[in-house]
């Protein structure tokens, strides 16, 4: 399961690691708190997400109507969250990174923390607004570091975003899979780890997936949005 504040955000910091998960059969969830209206047309912001998690292979995407740039961590919006984690019972959460200057960045990062407690695994990713991000945990993405720039084209509303041109991704991965100091990774996404919880066998725990009350397939995706 991945959370992010607006449109575009998970999949700038995770999106590889989506696609990588989705073509290796996992189910993905994807969360986002508003429509992103400070940065262009909501309408389009939305569709545009709804096609990202499409080409993702999202089973679920829910769209809160939190308002953009005004998100705080309370009540509200750590049920919010933690109402869509009770639903999907992710193993794996990807959310934004605490040390980020965007104010809506700190506040879903902050509340994910509190509404993911009972998941075992909780990473935070990089959004272009980190500051002072410390990776201890990097996802290989070599081999879908081309579908995550078809993934970003996506955001044609949001094209003039310098942190969204090729060459900033690309270099971004880069950059990250050369500090792994390994050499089969060209491209790499990097974490800061809040919580991992790993097994005897020392991969990483799973809790147990309850039956789901509703069966998702994964084409179409079931896509909603949730006024606040």
């Amino acid at each position: 399961m991945a959370i992010g504040a607006h449109p575009d955000d998970v999949e700038i910091g995770c999106g590889g690691s989506l696609l990588a998960s989705s073509a290796l059969g996992h189910e993905i969830y994807i969360y986002v708190a508003t429509r992103g209206e400070k940065s262009g047309n909501p309408v389009i912001r939305e569709d545009e997400t709804r096609k990202t998690a499409e080409l993702i292979g999202a089973q679920k995407l829910r769209i809160a109507d939190f308002r953009d740039t005004l998100l705080k961590r309370d009540g509200e919006l750590i049920d919010s969250i933690e109402s869509f984690v009770k639903e999907v019972e992710p193993h794996i959460v990807f959310t934004h990174t605490a040390n980020d200057q965007h104010h809506d960045h700190q506040a879903v990062a902050l509340s994910a923390v509190e509404a993911c407690r009972f998941v075992p695994n909780l990473f935070c990713y990089e959004s272009p607004s980190a500051k002072n991000f410390q990776p201890q945990a990097f996802v290989d993405i070599s081999s879908v570091i081309s579908k995550k720039l078809k993934l970003l084209d996506i955001f044609w509303s949001q094209r003039g975003k310098q942190y969204l041109r090729k060459n900033a991704i690309v270099g971004l991965a880069e950059y990250r899979a050369f500090q792994t100091r390994v050499e089969q990774i060209k491209y790499a996404e990097a974490f800061e780890v809040s919580k991992v919880c790993m097994s005897e066998a020392l991969s990483l725990f799973s809790v147990p997936v309850f039956a789901r009350e509703l069966e998702l397939s994964k084409s179409p995706i079931s896509g909603e949005r949730v006024e606040q």
